[in-house]
């Protein structure tokens, strides 16, 4: 198993990188390919979706850090730590799955 491991990683770093001849002699970037715009094309929407969660998350941060700062309420506290760690543990496994492919 760990050889199969291996493998995909070789492949995963080709993909990344290398560039295809064709018989004309004209390169192609490997991301012209459907194949690999099946396998990167989530990927990055997911990094997408991420990234605006995250902006959203840090807001929330900032309200909650306002309200506490004037009224010591911390009643956002809960709602801020598990929503930041539901994020974290999904960006784990999105990127882990991103790392298999």
């Amino acid at each position: 198993q760990n050889k199969k491991q291996n493998k995909k990683r070789q492949q995963s770093s080709y993909s990344a990188a290398a560039a295809a001849v064709t018989a004309s002699s004209a390169e192609l970037q490997v991301l012209d390919y459907t194949t690999q715009q099946y396998r990167l094309f989530p990927l990055i929407a997911a990094a997408y979706g991420i990234r605006f969660t995250a902006m959203r998350l840090n807001e929330l941060y900032e309200h909650s850090n306002r309200k506490l700062s004037k009224t010591h309420d911390t009643s956002l506290m809960a709602e801020l730590h598990a929503t930041s760690s539901g994020l974290k543990s999904l960006c784990t496994r999105i990127v882990a799955g991103g790392l298999e492919e």
